[in-house]
């Protein structure tokens, strides 16, 4: 293969690769916040037996419910820019 054709091969790659890149790293972020969120309901005290979550990326909040061991269900809104918990109620 000529030069111009593997450098055109390398570009058409890197165009290819750069979007499922940015995808798998937003998934990381998105989930990234789950787990903060998961880590400070267990630092105050709440046991996670069962857990859902309601997000869209767009979203500057989580909305995250779980089920603990006396099969109480709970809903926790979560702020993404603060990292911190906003309410949590019993449902």
């Amino acid at each position: 293969m000529s030069k111009l054709k593997k450098i055109a091969l390398l570009c058409a790659l890197g165009l290819c690769t750069y979007p499922v890149y940015k995808k798998i790293n937003n998934l990381k972020k998105e989930d990234d916040y789950i787990i903060e969120c998961k880590k400070t309901i267990l630092e105050m005290g709440y046991e996670i037996r069962d857990s859902w979550c309601f997000n869209l990326p767009e979203n500057n909040y989580l909305e995250f419910s779980f089920t603990d061991y006396k099969n109480k269900n709970y809903t926790v809104v979560f702020n993404k820019l603060e990292n911190k918990i906003i309410s949590i109620k019993e449902v």
